[in-house]
């Protein structure tokens, strides 16, 4: 490792100085990188690699001390290497994640010798261990002594890991503290597993999707901030990030693309970077900014950049560059073009790791094994970029301003040279084709279409869609408009383009769009355009529509219109109308519960949460209730409600009570979009616990499905795995035959032995198949359970979600599928 940090300390810098450089000879898996203090005083980098092993640098140990590492799943010791201070961990499994953390492992003789030999800093801060995560499992290793800790078995995988004291998951400390004990937390498929000191289960949580990063913080998903008190940010596959105190839910959010790095910054709020090139930060659970960038953002770190206590975002990009921008406003305040090469980052941290006892580096790991670090900017930099400075160039705060003014100034020519043109125009009598009269304007309305004709059932009909119907003034034309998704992924992208057809093309379309339907045909006129938005899920949604309209089509002068649109929480439903509704298929399944509010407040809530496309919705003077019916998009299942309809069904009915108070009963046959329902209605009415009367027929029908197939799995896995077993002894009968043969020279019998050799071979090949296909399926029906598993918790508030995910993990780990259904179903 070259130190080149006092050659560089020298001179004025703006910028991160380069404090070390080496290259570990060997490729990198992205996302697995990981920095630990394994003997209680210097720093050590861990990184997974390709081929089941874990490469372990520790620059400032001295050589003897570094002893050869091997594995906690087979006890297969690693390959002796020469270059010094650097061991490999052979784990022979495909290794999917790395961490280190601090747990309190204690073996016998080992408190005299620490008592002999204190750590330097904290006593509760000593050695940290490294943990791995593979398919399967979840190894805790202790570097120092060369032994494994515990192997813990991760049924649902172990994508990302975190390790923290975490209250409401960590076990109980027994400390007179009475915290939370440390505790490692394995991210898996669709669930997350706490592993307390001894490798047992200490908590089982459920979420959407295949994990993809994770981390830890206060107050990372909003709300008031305890200081004993921290939160587990979790990001799936699907897009979806969620922020967990304890075992309950506090922040949902949803981003326009996979998550590739997470990381705390101050109390209550956190950076993230996407596989689509956005990096961002949240506030108290709120997006604070984001910015979008050509390529794949593949990590991301909080780094105090200037030493102004305030860190900034380091994002690490699959091109090799790094930039930094402030953690307020999302400003670019440095970028290195090349700081971990052509081959991509595979991974940010920070840590002293020169041992220089002042700031930490930022470390830069790339996919080929190259390590940088870099050191903070010097005080001269800081004190430029505190007084409204770039740390990119030299420029101050005045010649920032004189370029903005600059700017302004470009833009005001413009505008004045395009006026001065067209009063020319006028004077001469020569108007331009492209004169827009005064007042021109556009608007935007959401709507959902796919209503059949007449308001009667009918399958054939185009299913329920939601359109934004870009509308503009008399004497105007449209000549294009762009949707732009701010929130979620509403488009095929994150872009929506509309253009006016013209002469057969718009009459064949115009004449498609009505077909069973009740389209209302002067909507359409004037060059209105339709641009087709699909919720992803049930949430409000910001979007920006850019409208460009000219006098005419051969206009050559235009105006651009920037129209800010904002989707309610439900907006993906259609009302039906009363001829409608009372020939509708309701649904079978639903929920029922009371409020203590007036149905008043139920209307209140539609009216916000839906498009009131059928008018307001209103209380009954003759019955006092509310009532009101909606179809939107096709579940995976088919129920008579939606064949009849080719939608999903919803109905919503809130009466007054004798006794006061509302019943309110909420009818579908998806539970996912049941429960997205009642925990609008429940935020909207402040109730905190609830445990409402259920009933889903086709899906419990569906998950006792799921159930049987995972239990004729796990029935086929232990018969194939007696097979295996039988035919690996097989093969060492037969190898032991062919050696005794080859030794007495009996060649006839040596090539009999090993022609049988060869046919066992081929079939304990076709096993471990059979064994892959049903590894594949179990995966996949405990992934939909899981999946259950967390809808039917949405279902509950309070107490009773946490209860609810605790039995069905216990009877799921003790294959009780009566147990498991009546834990679902709830009260009947």
């Amino acid at each position: 490792m070259s130190d080149h940090g006092a050659a560089a300390s020298g001179g004025s810098r703006r910028g991160l100085m380069p404090a070390f450089e080496f290259n570990l000879r060997t490729s990198v898996q992205s996302g697995q990188v990981a920095v630990g203090k394994f003997n209680g005083r210097h720093p050590s980098l861990a990184c997974a690699t390709p081929g089941g092993k874990v490469f372990l640098h520790s620059p400032h140990e001295p050589a003897a001390a570094v002893a050869p590492a091997s594995s906690g799943e087979d006890g297969a010791e690693a390959p002796a290497t020469t270059a010094p201070h650097v061991r490999f961990l052979n784990v022979n499994r495909q290794v999917t994640a790395v961490a280190t953390g601090y747990m309190p492992v204690r073996r016998a003789g080992e408190a005299a010798a620490e008592a002999s030999e204190p750590v330097p800093g904290d006593a509760s801060a000593s050695r940290d261990l490294l943990f791995v995560g593979t398919a399967s499992s979840c190894l805790a290793y202790d570097v120092q002594s060369n032994a494994d800790v515990f192997v813990a078995d991760a049924t649902d995988g172990a994508a990302a890991l975190v390790v923290d004291r975490l209250p409401g998951i960590s076990p109980a400390d027994d400390a007179a503290t009475g915290g939370a004990a440390p505790a490692v937390v394995a991210g898996g498929n669709c669930s997350l597993q706490a592993f307390d000191e001894t490798g047992s289960e200490a908590a089982w949580l459920v979420t959407s999707d295949q994990v993809s990063a994770m981390a830890t913080g206060r107050g990372l998903g909003g709300g008031a901030v305890d200081a004993s008190s921290r939160d587990l940010l979790v990001a799936s596959e699907d897009m979806e990030l969620r922020a967990f105190r304890g075992d309950n839910v506090v922040m949902e959010a949803t981003e326009t693309a996979a998550v590739t790095g997470l990381s705390a910054l101050a109390p209550g709020s956190f950076a993230y970077s996407l596989s689509n090139g956005t990096v961002g930060v949240y506030r108290g659970g709120q997006r604070l900014w984001r910015v979008k960038a050509r390529g794949n953002a593949t990590a991301c770190l909080a780094f105090d950049l200037d030493a102004d206590g305030d860190p900034e975002v380091l994002s690490g990009w699959a091109s090799g560059k790094v930039e930094a921008r402030r953690s307020d406003n999302g400003a670019l305040v440095y970028r290195e073009r090349a700081a971990a090469g052509s081959a991509g980052v595979a991974g940010l941290v920070s840590s002293d790791y020169r041992m220089g006892g002042s700031d930490d580096q930022a470390v830069v790991v790339g996919a080929d094994g190259t390590v940088r670090g870099f050191l903070p900017v010097e005080a001269e930099a800081a004190a430029a970029a505190a007084g409204g400075g770039s740390l990119m160039d030299e420029k101050g705060a005045d010649d920032k301003a004189l370029d903005d003014l600059q700017a302004q100034k470009r833009v005001a020519e413009l505008r004045l040279r395009s006026l001065k043109a067209s009063v020319q125009a006028i004077k001469t009598g020569a108007i331009s084709s492209g004169a827009i009269p005064a007042g021109a304007a556009v608007g935007v309305v959401a709507r959902v279409v796919g209503r059949p004709r007449g308001g009667l059932p009918d399958p054939a009909a185009p299913r329920p869609r939601l359109e934004l119907l870009v509308r503009c003034s008399a004497r105007v034309q449209l000549r294009c408009a762009v949707a732009l998704s701010l929130d979620a992924a509403v488009f095929d992208g994150e872009s929506c383009v509309a253009v006016p057809l013209r002469g057969a093309d718009a009459a064949a379309a115009a004449a498609q769009r009505l077909v069973g339907t009740d389209h209302d045909e002067a909507a359409l006129a004037n060059g209105a355009l339709c641009i087709a938005a699909t919720p992803p899920r049930n949430a409000a949604l910001s979007l920006r529509v850019k409208a460009v309209a000219g006098a005419r089509a051969t206009a050559d002068r235009f105006l651009s219109f920037d129209i800010p649109v904002t989707l309610p929480e439900f907006a993906g439903w259609r009302r039906m109308r009363e001829d409608e509704e009372a020939k509708a298929v309701l649904p079978e399944g639903g929920v029922a519960f009371a409020l203590k509010d007036r149905p008043e407040r139920v209307a209140m809530w539609l009216n916000r949460s839906f498009l009131a496309s059928e008018g307001p919705f209103e209380v009954s003077p003759d019955t006092g209730a509310c009532r009101a019916v909606f179809v939107g998009v096709q579940p995976s299942a088919e129920t008579p409600s939606t064949a009849a309809h080719n939608g999903l069904v919803l109905v919503v009915e809130a009466s007054p009570q004798p006794a006061g108070g509302t019943a309110v009963r909420l009818r579908c046959d998806s539970m996912a979009e049941t429960a997205d329902v009642l925990q609008s209605l429940a935020a909207s009415m402040g109730v905190e616990e609830l445990v409402p009367r259920m009933a889903f027929p086709a899906e419990m029908r569906s998950i006792k499905g799921l159930l049987v197939a995972v239990q004729e799995a796990n029935t086929v896995r232990l018969r194939l795995s007696a097979d295996l077993a039988d035919g690996a002894n097989r093969v060492k009968s037969l190898v032991v035959r062919a050696e005794d043969a080859r030794m007495r020279g009996d060649i006839v019998g040596m090539r009999g032995a090993y022609a049988r050799l060869m046919t066992v071979n081929g079939e304990l090949a076709g096993e471990h198949a059979k064994r892959a296909a049903n590894h594949e399926a179990l995966m996949g029906a405990l992934r939909r359970i899981n999946t259950a598993v967390q809808t039917a918790a949405r279902l509950r508030l309070g107490p009773a979600r946490a209860q609810l995910v605790a039995d069905c993990r216990a009877a799921l780990k003790t294959n009780n599928m009566a147990g498991m259904l009546s834990a679902l179903q709830g009260a009947a």
